[in-house]
């Protein structure tokens, strides 16, 4: 009988076994969940600050140019045709920004303001969002943020 009893307790059964394994999965699978869209999230996160910073730059970069250096025409221009084709003085600049973000700008009168008194400059940043399903269509991947600011002729 004693042999019977020490047989019994010398291992686990594999029902044991496997409702271990059950619990186990349970509790893991949702904390690995959340690690994963937990980075991506900050990815976003960090992508997002990065095109803020390059679309202040721009914005900045126009607004410190001489006030007669931007016609306000409401055309859009990308980033080398501000840098290059009004002269600004880049050194390096240029090359810090990322391939994946596309900026532009473009610079208007405003209305209701007498000509050349004030200028709207609005940037626009856009890049493509990091995404997990490949499912999604290319209009939802887009990101872009936009920042509008009044500028006049230092007096």
């Amino acid at each position: 009988m004693n042999n019977k009893k020490a047989f019994k307790s010398r291992g686990m059964t594999l029902v044991e076994v496997l409702i271990t394994l059950a619990l186990v999965v349970s509790i893991f699978a949702p904390i690995m969940s959340m690690i994963s869209l937990g980075t991506l999230k900050a990815y976003r996160g960090g992508d997002r600050t990065i095109a803020t910073i390059y679309t202040n730059d721009l914005l900045e970069i126009i607004r410190g140019a001489p006030y007669g250096a931007f016609l306000a025409n409401d055309q859009w221009m990308t980033l080398k045709q501000v840098l290059y084709e009004h002269n600004i003085p880049t050194g390096y600049f240029i090359e810090k920004y990322d391939e994946r973000f596309s900026l532009r700008a473009k610079v208007s009168e405003v209305e209701g303001y007498p000509a050349r008194k004030i200028k709207w400059v609005t940037v626009e940043c856009q890049w493509k969002k990091r995404i997990k399903s490949k499912k999604q269509d290319e209009q939802e991947r887009v990101n872009s943020i936009v920042l509008i600011s009044a500028y006049t002729p230092a007096e």
